[in-house]
């Protein structure tokens, strides 16, 4: 017998996630997760291209993380979540 498993592409529900992850999930919009997560990529790179490379460095305040940590941080989390 061959087992069928679909993908589900909407928010995920409280009872599949840590409550920790709450405030987090709670911001993903509602409808197709997939299609949000192709229009945020787009954007996002247009965002950072936009950037000159010396603002990598900024941060909005001492001791904070500078938008190129910000973003190594974005791509580790999403290594570890994919």
């Amino acid at each position: 017998m061959s087992h069928v498993h679909l993908i589900r592409t909407t928010r995920p529900e409280p009872s599949e996630y840590a409550p920790y992850y709450g405030g987090y999930t709670a911001r993903v919009p509602a409808g197709d997760v997939v299609e949000t997560l192709s229009t945020q990529h787009d954007s996002t790179l247009d965002l950072l291209r936009g950037l000159p490379e010396e603002q990598g460095g900024l941060r909005y305040a001492p001791g904070k993380w500078s938008i190129r940590e910000v973003v190594g941080h974005l791509m580790d989390s999403e290594r570890i979540f994919a």
